[in-house]
């Protein structure tokens, strides 16, 4: 099975070895006939040449590989360790981090020489930041010293079964996990409850949920008391984010259920008046002719793309994706939406581009929190479709929908006239990036 790209799209040799894989055992083939496909890590490294965790590795619906995200299909453990399942699994839960959400505490001009909050360039950083500052504190209803860390680390789990949604079925299907290996981010231990962490950098449209539901599982074996579930992120732009999830019946993978949202914020305040400044005196840009239009949908990994590239000048789109964790088509599609916003320039070297800051990024990412994020905000606001959907959004205080979006893509640039499904991707980074202006926006003084 060889597969047609767009030419707009990035190719990584990852997605050629999955689009190998799924040709040499006819894997669509077998889905429609039995729902899922079962394969083994051995023959994931005979066919692909690759490391097998690492072409299992799928953290979020945008982390998955160029077929597994046109057939909606995902990949997870089955039985023993080295054995997998590919289907339409219903296996990630939305995160959501808009301006809807109120800022729970706004704690500024917070310093540490080690664990600057400002600064999260580790999960451990993000998950003592959220312990010191009284976040899970807050989470679990009780007293910051009542709270203790009593775990963390890898840890193997005894046998257990589940069952996952298909999306397309009116049945679920059952998973057998004979043992396997899973990273425990944090857990700590109240007088009444034990609390589970998963901690990400950077926001992300969902996560898989099994990064949450199997350490739960492993730990409802050691304790009676009830286990309250956190998906932690921190963000490069200064905040803290805690998802919260309550598991409502143990075996039920999809049963899992957010019951609350908690933000802390360690910038100075931004105004709706800020942002609404930035809109009157914006000068609008053509829509770039030699740059795809951004389908990157986190303001938090532009900012990411941005601190690698000043560390290292000269970088190639496959190098940042891989310092970021992403596959080397995100890290492309990263690269690519910085120089859309003029925040980089790339240069050719031989088969491959090389990037560099340009001046105003520069500046911005040497300045004040504060300054830092109203400079990306200004740098967003120029092209047409991001000033006109912020400024609605900040009109109504409501976000439009996906669907409105890509509409206004569609029949405003003409690179996107087109019915082939790049309207409606695009229209995701578009409501991504306009919900990260409001949600910055911390109160409204108007």
């Amino acid at each position: 099975m060889k597969r047609n790209y767009d030419d707009t799209e990035y190719v990584s040799e990852y997605d050629l070895a999955w689009d190998k894989i799924f040709s040499e055992l006819d894997i669509l083939e077998v889905i429609k006939k039995d729902d899922v496909f079962k394969l083994s890590a051995s023959q994931i490294h005979d066919i692909s040449k690759r490391e097998p965790r690492l072409m299992a590795r799928m953290e979020s619906s945008e982390d998955r590989y160029q077929i597994f995200e046109d057939k909606d299909l995902t990949i997870l453990q089955q039985g023993n360790r080295g054995e997998y399942i590919i289907g339409k699994f219903d296996a990630f839960l939305p995160l959501d981090y808009s301006g809807q959400i109120k800022t729970t505490k706004i704690l500024p001009n917070q310093s540490s020489d080690i664990n600057n909050p400002l600064l999260p360039k580790r999960k451990p950083d993000a998950i003592l930041n959220a312990f010191n500052y009284g976040m899970f504190s807050e989470v679990l209803s009780c007293n910051h010293e009542d709270l203790k860390m009593v775990s963390f680390g890898r840890r193997g789990t005894n046998p257990f079964s589940y069952s996952i949604k298909l999306k397309d079925k009116d049945y679920p299907f059952n998973i057998n996990i004979a043992t396997t290996q899973m990273e425990l981010d944090g857990v700590f231990e109240s007088l009444d409850y034990v609390l589970n962490v998963e901690a990400k950098i950077n926001q992300r449209p969902d996560f898989i949920s099994r990064q949450l539901y199997y350490p739960y599982r492993a730990l409802s074996e050691l304790t009676d008391k009830p286990i309250i579930n956190v998906f932690l992120t921190a963000t490069v732009t200064g905040s803290i984010f805690a998802h919260v999830f309550k598991v409502k019946e143990k075996e039920d993978y999809n049963s899992m259920e957010q019951i609350d949202v908690i933000r802390y914020d360690f910038f100075e305040p931004i105004s709706t008046t800020d942002i609404r400044n930035i809109l009157k005196d914006i000068q609008i840009v053509l829509e770039p002719s030699d740059i795809m239009f951004p389908q990157a949908d986190s303001v938090d990994r532009l900012f990411q793309v941005l601190d690698i590239v000043k560390s290292q000048p000269g970088i190639t789109a496959s190098e940042i994706g891989k310092k970021m964790d992403l596959t080397g088509r995100q890290g492309a599609y990263y690269s690519a939406a910085c120089i859309y916003l003029g925040l980089l320039k790339r240069d050719m070297h031989g088969q491959s581009y090389k990037y560099r800051l340009t001046d105003y990024s520069r500046e911005m990412i040497e300045a004040s929190w504060k300054k830092r994020n109203l400079m990306m905000v200004k740098a967003i606001a120029r092209h047409l479709v991001f000033y006109h959907f912020i400024k609605q959004y900040l009109d109504s205080q409501e976000p439009p929908s996906k669907l409105e979006i890509a509409e206004w893509l569609g029949n405003n640039i003409d690179k996107l006239n087109c019915d082939n499904g790049t309207p409606a991707r695009r229209a995701g980074t578009v409501l991504g990036w306009i919900t990260w202006v409001v949600q910055i926006t911390t109160y409204d003084d108007c």
